[in-house]
C-alpha cells in the first residue's frame, strides 16, 4: 500500500514540475506585458468577503505582479485610501457578487481612473468573488 501511494506521489510530482515552470513563464510574460503598458493599471481578484486575493499593478507605488504579503487577505476598504472610493468600490463589488458588471470614475493622485468590477465564477458557474481593474484615463 505504501509503495502504491509513493508511486502516486512521484507521478504527481513529475506532472506538477513542468506545470509549475509553465506557470512561472506565463507570469513572467504577463509581468512584461503589464509593465510595458504606458498608463497606470491595477487589477485585483477579490473574495466575496472583500479580501484581496491577488493584486497586479504597474503603479510605482505598488510595483508588483504577485500578491505581496502586505496585501494578501487585506480588506479592499483598507487598501483604498479615500472614503468616496471605498463607498464606490463596496457598491460595485456588491453588484459583481450579484452577477452584474459595473464601473465608476475615481480620482487617484489628481488623475482620473476608470474602475470596473466584474463577477468571477467557479467551474460550476457560482459567483465566488469579483475582478476589479482600474486604469488611468489618458488624454
Amino acid at each position: 500500500m505504501e509503495s502504491n501511494n509513493l508511486d502516486k506521489l512521484r507521478e504527481l510530482c513529475d506532472y506538477l514540475g513542468p506545470r509549475d515552470e509553465e506557470i512561472k513563464r506565463n507570469e513572467q510574460l504577463l509581468k512584461s506585458i503589464f509593465m510595458s503598458i504606458p498608463s497606470r493599471l491595477t487589477a485585483c481578484i477579490i473574495s466575496k468577503d472583500m479580501k484581496i486575493l491577488k493584486l497586479l499593478s504597474n503603479c510605482s507605488k505598488i510595483d508588483c505582479i504577485r500578491t505581496p504579503s502586505e496585501f494578501r487577505g487585506t480588506n479592499l476598504s483598507d487598501y483604498l485610501n479615500c472614503e468616496k472610493s471605498i463607498e464606490s468600490a463596496i457598491k460595485a463589488h456588491a453588484l459583481a457578487i450579484g452577477g452584474k458588471e459595473s464601473s465608476y470614475i475615481a480620482n487617484v493622485n489628481d488623475k482620473e481612473h476608470t474602475v470596473k468590477f466584474s463577477p468571477i465564477k467557479d467551474e460550476h458557474g457560482d459567483i465566488i468573488g469579483s475582478a476589479m481593474i482600474s486604469f488611468e484615463k489618458v488624454v
